[in-house]
């Protein structure tokens, strides 16, 4: 009997005592899938998870961002562009972790503060799965290949923080929360529950998707992610073109199961990835670097994203999203 093989997501996974070494080997292990289309892009994004302006822990440090253009300059003369949508304030962000001096360092780079910049419609889901606008960076929506850099952390809301969630959140712009150095996105996720909020990261993803994830997973969070958590050695990073993949390797490294995570299961049955048919390439196996982390103290209670939509909604899920 003949029946349709589903090509498998390649995910690279590379363990080393260089937390630079690392990032460069998994770039080079997606070069062949990545660079028909950087070497004829011409705005590059690169978005760094800069949720915190002051705890090292919960960012991606300059250095890493770094070593990841350079990697790109090797293959392009794009233009490229750094950017995130900071829940604390991005300018600070910046400036605390090492990313002022990008600019000088690499021709034709430039740092961008979402939160203070042009804006273009998108759309994400309230409760009841209702369609509700919103507003997401315009640099995001004009720019030819999408990079994804995040680390490894747990979440007080979506489980994990990983490369779709730092993706999806960060590039949504909010208002300033009152006369605080804070852009608040809770009306748009916590306050609309855990399945609606892993749907609109899902919707986000599907009408703004990226080209790369990148996990810098030197040190992860566990515990009370995404900011006051507990550093994890892991020296371990991950990459792919797939982000569902990438993430639920990751999430594996980290002792979760994929299916336990909204996100990715969304993710998977709106064809936007997989985390069953994963061909893992580089020099590390699962089971040589993973490492169970601590919950988060409402991982219980996050878990109610499962039975939300029967519960309050009725079975909205999935074609909500077509």
């Amino acid at each position: 009997m003949i029946t349709d093989a589903r090509p498998m997501s390649r995910v690279a996974l590379h363990h080393s005592e260089n937390r630079q070494e690392n990032i460069r080997a998994v770039l080079e292990s997606n070069a062949d899938a990545i660079l028909p289309k950087i070497r004829q892009a011409k705005n590059i994004v690169l978005k760094p998870n800069l949720v915190h302006n002051q705890r090292q822990l919960a960012v991606i440090p300059g250095d890493t961002a770094a070593t990841v253009i350079a990697w790109l300059r090797q293959h392009t003369d794009a233009s490229i562009i750094v950017g995130d949508a900071s829940f604390h304030d991005t300018e600070d962000a910046f400036t605390t972790f090492g990313y002022r001096n990008l600019p000088d360092r690499f021709p034709n780079v430039r740092l961008v503060d979402f939160n203070r910049g042009q804006t273009v419609p998108g759309v994400l889901f309230h409760t009841g799965m209702r369609e509700h606008p919103v507003r997401v960076a315009k640099t995001v929506a004009e720019s030819d290949f999408r990079l994804s850099l995040a680390p490894m952390k747990t979440h007080n809301h979506f489980i994990l923080s990983l490369g779709i969630k730092n993706w999806s959140v960060g590039i949504i712009v909010a208002p300033r929360f009152g006369g605080t150095r804070t852009w608040q996105r809770w009306p748009h996720f916590h306050a609309q529950g855990y399945r609606v909020s892993h749907a609109s990261v899902i919707r986000i993803l599907k009408d703004f998707p990226t080209d790369l994830t990148i996990l810098d997973g030197w040190e992860g969070m566990e515990g009370n992610g995404p900011t006051g958590g507990e550093a994890v050695p892991l020296h371990v990073a991950l990459a792919g073109t797939d982000p569902v993949a990438v993430d639920a390797t990751a999430a594996r490294i980290m002792g979760f199961n994929p299916e336990d995570i909204g996100y990715l299961v969304f993710g998977q049955e709106e064809g936007l990835g997989t985390f069953q048919d994963i061909e893992l390439i580089g020099n590390a196996s699962l089971e040589n670097v993973r490492r169970k982390f601590k919950l988060h103290t409402t991982y219980r209670q996050q878990l109610g994203w499962k039975g939300e939509s029967e519960k309050r909604w009725g079975s909205l899920w999935p074609h909500v999203l077509r």
